[in-house]
């Protein structure tokens, strides 16, 4: 299973998504292997990706951890979003380990919180003008340097 969460954007297909107040969120089919859990109820939707070896799923969907997040297993190999729908807020955390990941995109007008890198290029539709050259340059290796910094 993955998800995608957006507030804002006006150009989407929004017959995929599901409407929580000013949100909307998708789940679909997921590519990766680990699992995808989902707890909805009328005052919030709470997803999780991963996996918890020493605590049951359910016991970590119905729990308050956005108050404390010393509540879950901070070594395990997850990430999880919870979404109010009376504050319309979400909250998101992903493990120490950052093996599952989440994506998020904010702007003045525009939210958008994924676990799929291409649900959020087709959402954001990025141009030329929103590259930061700097970043790019960085990344790529270039005869063996990787950076300006590199040592020899």
């Amino acid at each position: 299973m993955s998800f995608c969460i957006y507030s804002g954007f006006s150009n989407i297909n929004d017959s995929e998504f599901n409407e929580y107040g000013d949100y909307k969120i998708k789940i679909k089919n997921r590519v990766t292997p680990s699992p995808l859990h989902v707890l909805k109820s009328e005052s919030s939707v709470t997803i999780s990706i991963g996996e918890f070896f020493d605590i049951d799923v359910d016991d970590v969907l119905r729990m308050n951890w956005q108050n404390d997040i010393n509540m879950l297993p901070l070594n395990e190999a997850f990430c999880i979003v919870k979404v109010n729908i009376s504050s319309q807020k979400i909250h998101f955390l992903s493990s120490k380990s950052g093996i599952e990941h989440l994506l998020y995109y904010n702007d003045d007008k525009n939210f958008l919180l994924t676990d799929n890198f291409w649900e959020a290029i087709k959402i954001i539709k990025p141009s030329y003008e929103h590259l930061n050259a700097q970043n790019i340059h960085e990344t790529q290796p270039i005869k063996g340097r990787l950076s300006s910094i590199t040592m020899w």
